[in-house]
């Protein structure tokens, strides 16, 4: 089906994903992508109760486009058991999109089974180009090959080492990660392109504290995200808890079981499920800081999505370093404050509790609000353009 104006739609595609996983960055793409080509109809093929997350999200924003539906394979198979109904799922896609008359597919994540078809597709001469959305698939680039000979063809970094089809494009949420992902595996060179990770964004409300320091650590909750930690870091303000100086909130579920004991200063308004959208929303704006206690490699070779989201309401951050975050501290300024170790974080905690730096904050509030801007859906829109123009 061609537009109006002579031109293709732009076919996006969810390969793997069910209900909310990923629904607000995949939204958020979508807006980018009706900023960077607003002449082009949008087709966006999902899951149904991801296509319905998705589809609400980019409603409440005004992005338009035409929801598909087609049932990816379950997410708990294994290679051999996967790749058969990957196998048909891909063709599906591809064989709508040859019959849109498209170039190409957008993939908004990725598997590696998914990326093996795509290597075999582009090999028997398949003209289409695949351009691939990354979020955790590089991180495979610090782990041992599969010892399993089964598993071996479809080991994500080994394919990778094999030489790259031209019609195959990556595309990474921020510069740090591109960076370390072309020394890690200098292959990827010439195929590995960078966009800020896309986040609606909010308003972030009075940028005025009061007495009591509201820390909110953003996101599902476990020892891989660092929550222990905060555990043993609240159970140190239990004084000032009780005094009404601070309090800590984990806005999201705890999905590691053995975390159990949760501390009288720490609310979990929802240990066992996700948040309702709108719950989590509202307790992102009830917070004055987004506390973010990662291992300094977790976000090396992958964006943070909860990170983005105290961007996308402009909340203050508190964290241990990482690059990814440092990235973004170095591009908008004094936007909270990041630590090198947990005893920095303590003392950050601690300094916050005594002294209300009321005037500090609103400017690391306008120092998000402002920076946020060459991150938003148009900035990113306009970026998009330039790299995809002649390839969509």
């Amino acid at each position: 089906m061609v537009d109006m104006d002579g031109k293709y739609p732009i076919v996006l595609c969810e390969p793997q994903c069910f209900g909310f996983e990923h629904a607000p960055v995949n939204a958020a793409l979508l807006g980018v992508f009706q900023h960077a080509f607003p002449e082009r109809e949008l087709v966006f093929i999902s899951e149904a109760t991801h296509g319905q997350c998705v589809f609400d999200l980019c409603k409440r924003a005004g992005v338009t486009y035409r929801s598909v539906t087609v049932l990816p394979p379950r997410r708990n198979l294994g290679h051999i058991k996967r790749i058969f109904p990957e196998r048909r799922h891909f063709s599906q896609v591809v064989t709508f999109v040859e019959s849109l008359g498209c170039q190409a597919i957008v993939f908004t994540s990725l598997t590696d089974t998914g990326y093996y078809l795509q290597k075999k597709s582009v090999e028997k001469g398949n003209n289409i180009r695949f351009i691939n959305f990354l979020h955790g698939m590089l991180q495979s680039l610090r782990e041992p090959a599969p010892r399993k000979p089964w598993k071996k063809p479809f080991w994500f970094p080994g394919l990778l080492r094999q030489p790259i089809h031209e019609n195959i494009l990556f595309i990474v949420y921020g510069e740090s990660i591109r960076s370390l992902a072309v020394q890690l595996l200098p292959t990827l060179t010439d195929h590995i392109l960078t966009l800020d990770h896309p986040v609606f964004f909010h308003s972030p409300g009075p940028p005025e504290r009061n007495t009591k320091v509201h820390i909110g650590a953003v996101g599902i909750g476990g020892r891989s995200k660092g929550t222990h930690l905060l555990f043993d870091l609240a159970r140190k303000f239990v004084d000032e808890a009780r005094s009404g100086l601070v309090d800590f909130t984990v806005i999201g579920p705890l999905v590691d079981k053995k975390i159990k004991e949760i501390p009288e200063c720490v609310h979990v308004p929802s240990p066992d499920a996700p948040l309702e959208r709108l719950a989590y929303e509202k307790h992102i704006r009830s917070i004055d800081y987004a506390l973010y206690l990662y291992d300094a490699t977790a976000y090396t070779l992958t964006a943070s999505g909860a990170f983005m989201d105290a961007v996308a309401f402009a909340k203050p951050i508190i964290a241990l370093e990482n690059p990814f975050f440092r990235a973004y501290f170095d591009r908008f300024g004094d936007i909270g404050f990041l630590c090198p170790t947990i005893e920095e974080v303590f003392r950050t905690i601690k300094m916050l509790a005594d002294d209300n730096q009321q005037q500090r904050y609103r400017a690391q509030v306008q120092n998000i609000k402002e920076g946020r801007e060459s991150i938003s859906l148009p900035a990113l829109g306009t970026t998009l353009n330039n790299m995809f123009a002649d390839l969509l």
